[in-house]
Order: C-alpha cells, then structure tokens, then sequence
C-alpha cells in the first residue's frame, strides 16, 4: 500500500540527502559554529524565560562540513533548497516551508550575497539573502526602509566586519585570550563597545568551547537579539515560542 504524497515531502526528501534539518522556517548558515552559538542563545534564553527562538517551527543549520559548507557552500545549496521550497506548495498554494540565507559580513561573504542575488533575481538582500549585523532592526519588513535603518543603526561600524564570534561579549573573549593569548591573527579592532575579532583557524573549535561552558545569558544578549530579527523577519514572533 503506497502512502499518499503530502505537500513538503520533495522538500523533506531533498534535504534528507544532505541531512539537513529543516524546519517550516530555516536560517542557512555558513558553518557548524554558527548554529552552535545560536544554540546556545536559545539554551540559554529558554533557560531563563520558558521560551524557545529555535523550535519545530525555525531551525538553523549549515549546508555541510569543511568544502560543502562556508560561503561558497551556501552559493552551491541554498538554492537548490529553495527552489524546491518555492514550488512544493499545499493545494491553496502556500509554501510548507521557507528559508533564508545568512552569510557573514566579512568579504566571503559579501561576495555570497552578491553571487546568489545577481543570478537569481528573485532574492532580494535583507529579505530571502542576509548579512551578519550588531544590529539587525525589527521595526520593518519593508525593505528600502530596512535597508536605511541597517545603514544607520549599524554606523558606529561602518567598514568593519561582523562575524559570528562578535556577537559574543567583549567580556568572555577577554577571559578566553588570558588563558589563549595568540590565539588571534591580530588585535581585536574596537570601536563603539563592540569588536571585531579574527581567530586563528584552529582555535575557532576551543573559542566556541570556552563560550558553551562559560557563558551567561547576557554574554549572548547580541546572539539573542539577531535571532529574534531573524524570528520578525520570517514572520514569527520575535520574542520565542512556548513549550
């Protein structure tokens, strides 16, 4: 006896293949460590409200470990994922699913950005295509307003780069580098209470250790306020779901 084909089961098969665990909403990201740190703000915001900013409705996940993942992973997957969201609609023509993509904001990055929206011109930035920010307003959905607000809450750091690992407090990257202290390419660059810091490749893995087992809730209030505009963005309530 064959079982009927429901809508969202091309998309569920599709990302069996590359055991992607997607969610009625997805945040593609570049890397292991950036959904290990959203995570962990999850964990810890649970821990202390009862709600969740990652559930069965929003999940965030990589395209792949080493070469399937990174920005260049995410040109080569995300949109073969999406594609197959786009059309794998109920009956009413509603999508089952829906993701995103958000790439660092560092030069990779960007290049990420501008590849996925100049081939497939129906990603807009700041909609379907997102970069890391300190910053990412939930006023507006409207774009060219989102863009102005981005542009403007974000000045204080104009022309620096925001990667994961900076949205961690000052506070905890400090304790890390008493313990770690050339475990940096070069000196953090500071400006306006935030930093960007570059890591040495290998020393990426113990950082995120060191934050899993040391940090608190405030140590990942940015963690925490990104993925609730990620939340508003997709249409969910910013502040979480219930169990």
């Amino acid at each position: 006896m064959t079982t009927a084909f429901q809508p969202g089961d091309l998309v569920r098969g599709f990302a069996s293949f590359f055991n992607w665990p997607v969610a009625k909403r997805s945040i593609v990201v570049e890397g292991e460590h950036d959904q290990r740190y959203f995570a962990l703000a999850n964990q810890l915001y649970h821990k202390q409200t009862g709600l969740r900013l990652l559930s069965s409705e929003i999940a965030v996940f990589p395209t792949g470990i080493g070469d399937e993942g990174g920005a260049y992973g995410m040109q080569r997957h995300f949109h073969p994922l999406r594609a197959i969201m786009d059309k794998d609609i109920t009956p009413e023509g509603k999508k089952v699913f829906h993701a995103i993509a958000l790439f660092d904001d560092d030069t990779e990055g960007r290049r990420g950005v501008n590849a996925l929206t100049g081939q497939h011109l129906n990603y807009r930035k700041w909609r379907d295509v997102f970069l890391l920010k300190r910053v990412l307003p939930r006023t507006t959905r409207d774009v060219q307003h989102l863009v102005r607000l981005i542009d403007t809450e974000n000045d204080p750091w104009k022309g620096m780069d925001c990667v994961i690992e900076d949205l961690v407090s000052f506070d905890v990257v400090t304790a890390f580098l008493k313990d770690n202290p050339g475990a940096m390419l070069r000196s953090p660059h500071e400006n306006a209470g935030r930093a960007h810091c570059v890591f040495k490749s290998h020393l990426k893995a113990v950082f995120i250790r060191f934050v899993e087992s040391n940090a608190l809730l405030e140590d990942v209030h940015d963690l925490v306020e990104f993925l609730k505009s990620l939340r508003y963005h997709l249409g969910l309530s910013p502040d979480g779901d219930g169990e």
